[in-house]
């Protein structure tokens, strides 16, 4: 009997030192390995609440933005939505630029056809001076004079092409285009004019006879 206890004894002993590990049901290392992950997942549910609060009141998350929500739509704001704004807004700036540049062009030719007519023989340098100053009251940039000196030699050409019969507006813009001013015109021969695109003979005759 004596015996028997003590190899009991041995036996409760080695019990208490493995512990749950000879619990019915249960194999050695289990434990150990559930409670690691269990650690681990309680872990990742502390750090994606940490993470949420942090957003939540506006603090500085590791890895990502400050300013919780508010820092978010920044930087949304600044991505490419943005640079597509912005370059919708330049290339409507530009097409603003270029239809008030054609609009004060169309203004000037007017101007200046509205003086040209006035005056089919010409005009002095009194007349020119003064034509100046009242484009410049009109609002007209007459910096460079010689270019607006250019612009009113092919309104007075367009005006004398324009009362020959069967001069239409496509050939009265090609020979503007081409000569430009009514002595440059006049050196030109009926043969010449004859040979230019959309003119024909008896056309280039009466063009020759006006201007001879």
């Amino acid at each position: 009997m004596a015996k028997t206890d003590k190899t009991r004894a041995k036996g409760a002993k080695a019990d208490a030192t493995t512990g749950d590990a000879k619990a019915p049901g249960k194999r050695p290392g289990r434990s150990t390995t559930t409670a690691r992950g269990e650690t681990s997942t309680a872990a990742r549910k502390g750090a994606t609440r940490t993470t949420r609060t942090a957003k939540e009141e506006g603090g500085a998350v590791p890895g990502g933005t400050e300013g919780g929500t508010t820092s978010t739509r920044t930087v949304r704001a600044s991505g490419p939505r943005a640079g597509v704004s912005a370059a919708k807004a330049a290339g409507n700036a530009r097409v603003g630029n270029r239809q008030d540049a054609v609009r004060r062009d169309a203004n000037l030719r007017a101007d200046l056809r509205e003086f040209a007519s006035a005056r089919p023989k010409g005009w002095n340098h009194d007349e020119w001076v003064a034509l100046l100053d009242d484009l410049r009251g009109r609002g007209h940039d007459v910096t460079d004079t010689a270019a607006v000196g250019m612009s009113l030699e092919r309104e007075r050409l367009a005006v004398h092409l324009e009362a020959i019969p069967g001069m239409g507006p496509r050939r009265v813009e090609s020979l503007v285009g081409r000569y430009h001013t009514l002595y440059s015109l006049r050196q030109a021969g009926a043969d010449e004019l004859a040979e230019l695109p959309g003119m024909n003979r008896a056309l280039a005759e009466r063009v020759h006879q006006q201007f001879a």
